[in-house]
């Protein structure tokens, strides 16, 4: 089977000739993006749409142009969405989490727009952008087993990717002239084929849990900065470039409470500081150092952590050189 042709969609088509023009044609469906062309500022370009259920696909079709979303938008807050991009004519350069990616025609990837991404698209570009919640395709990779880092994936098309495009292709085609309660029912095979081309992509690169990786970066931001008595969840999201929801769904995957991940680690380096001789600091002040703004606070937990108070846990490392036996 040769290169599948993305379907030529014609519901809700627009065409326009100017970047003001155009980005209000298109705000409903790229919030807080940013289009622009690299050299004039201005293109012409057409885009036409069709939905199969929820799911709802943009056939993008112009001249040169970049998509990007930034930190502060994500900041600002996220729309949930993934996106499958399915090149079709000329390339694009897409970078998410530093993986940087060349769509040439019959090409996919996908881009979870709760992190910031760019797409530079070339001359005379053509492209099938497919947007689907990140909660729902990440509900079906999980049911299926799959359960890989998409963000950033790409996925060249050849004999196993073909049938699930002209799959896709032909159920967004006939979404323009079928009914739409037939559509509905077609949501869920198509969300199955994009599960598809996700765990092939993954498998192709290899990729570690998504969840998996989350969890590792979380525990690398609260080793270092675990002393910050502004520590939130906000601030940790806003550290990883990620959206509130999905750092939750990270922690719940992996049945982590962050608040205990972030008490632990505090706790650990409370005692690390009373067992060091060379440490003058005062009980107070060892636990302002850890992240505790309450002395009292830092007092309770640490007797809760380790069965006696700060200064009697200082005291006894000094004498015998050992952590107190906790009754």
């Amino acid at each position: 089977m040769g290169m599948v042709q993305a379907p030529e969609l014609s519901a809700g088509s627009v065409s326009k000739h100017s970047m003001d023009e155009w980005l209000a044609a298109v705000g409903d469906v790229h919030t807080r993006l940013t289009f622009r062309n690299e050299s004039t500022r201005k293109f012409s370009a057409s885009m036409s749409t069709s939905n199969v259920g929820s799911l709802k696909a943009c056939s993008f079709r112009g001249t040169a142009l970049t998509a990007a979303r930034t930190r502060r938008d994500i900041a600002s807050g996220a729309e949930g969405n993934t996106i499958m991009i399915w090149q079709f004519r000329g390339n694009s350069i897409t970078t998410q989490r530093s993986r940087e990616s060349v769509l040439t025609p019959g090409t996919i990837a996908f881009l979870d727009l709760d992190t910031p991404y760019e797409v530079k698209c070339s001359d005379e570009f053509g492209q099938l952008v497919i947007h689907v919640s990140t909660d729902t395709l990440n509900d079906r990779l999980r049911s299926q087993g799959v359960r890989h880092d998409f963000r950033g994936l790409t996925l060249d098309g050849g004999p196993l990717v073909a049938p699930w495009l002209a799959f896709i292709g032909t159920a967004f085609s006939q979404a323009q002239f079928a009914s739409g309660s037939m559509m509905e029912q077609m949501q869920d095979p198509v969300l199955s084929a994009m599960t598809s081309l996700v765990a092939m992509a993954a498998g192709q690169r290899g990729e570690p849990s998504t969840w998996d990786g989350l969890l590792a970066s979380v525990r690398k931001v609260v080793a270092e900065e675990y002393w910050r008595a502004d520590f939130t969840a906000e601030y940790l999201a806003g550290r990883l470039h990620l959206s509130r929801r999905t750092l939750f769904r990270a922690l719940e995957e992996g049945q982590v409470s962050l608040a205990g991940l972030l008490h632990e680690t505090r706790m650990e380096a409370a005692a690390t500081m009373l067992r060091n001789k060379a440490c003058s600091l005062t009980i107070e002040a060892v636990g302002s150092a850890v992240g505790y703004q309450s002395a009292s606070t830092f007092h309770i937990r640490f007797r809760d952590r380790y069965g006696v108070s700060p200064g009697s846990f200082r005291r006894q490392c000094m004498a015998s050189g050992t952590d107190p036996k906790r009754s």
